[in-house]
């Protein structure tokens, strides 16, 4: 689980629990991570803790994983996996934790977690320049596809036949939707007596890569 933002906590004088749920990253392209929480006590039990989500299309929550008990009074902290089983399909996702302990409990404030695995489309156009031997310029048009598109990263070999990655890549340009850009390769060498071809394809904000050009 690589992104947290801020906590927010349920706020309940008059309840002696407090429980916070921590934002996981969204929008993303990974459907294994973990819903991280802590729990306070103030009567210094151990209260159980219990995660529920609600999936794009659904109306009501539904418990996942299992039923937490914490190991310790007062202070705690824990978490719940979120796995492909219960993050399938396009859409947001929305969480939360319920903490129990004897006559109290405290739900925590909801989160939501967009999962997009949908890439941006293929630019279209691309064209390559050699302004002199040892410098190739490559331009290109990002497609007009609502804001997906946020870089282009291209891709090169003196070889018609190449993998896309990083042992090939030249570089990354960061670039919206619609847009006009270029990025040069400079060459040294016996390279620059070579004839080099390239693929490039863009990229969203979450890492989904669209279809090679």
């Amino acid at each position: 689980w690589n992104g947290v933002t801020a906590k927010v906590a349920a706020a309940d004088p008059a309840n002696n629990l407090s429980v916070r749920v921590e934002q996981p990253q969204s929008p993303t392209r990974v459907n294994d991570f973990y819903l991280s929480f802590s729990v306070l006590d103030r009567a210094a039990r151990t209260p159980s803790v219990a995660c529920y989500v609600k999936k794009p299309g659904e109306g009501s929550f539904n418990q996942f994983d299992s039923t937490q008990v914490s190991s310790k009074s007062t202070v705690d902290n824990g978490a719940c996996h979120v796995t492909g089983s219960i993050v399938s399909s396009q859409g947001n996702y929305e969480f939360y934790v319920l903490a129990t302990a004897g006559s109290d409990s405290e739900e925590s404030a909801h989160v939501t977690v967009t999962y997009d695995t949908e890439g941006p489309d293929r630019p279209v156009s691309y064209s390559k320049e050699r302004p002199w031997s040892c410098r190739y310029t490559i331009k290109f048009k990002t497609a007009d596809d609502g804001g997906k598109t946020s870089s282009v990263e291209v891709y090169g070999s003196k070889s018609t036949s190449f993998n896309t990655d990083n042992s090939t890549r030249l570089g990354g340009v960061s670039i919206g939707s619609n847009q006009e850009g270029s990025l040069n390769h400079d060459l040294v060498g016996e390279d620059c007596n070579a004839t080099w071809y390239y693929v490039i394809r863009a990229f969203d904000s979450t890492g989904n890569q669209s279809a090679h050009l």
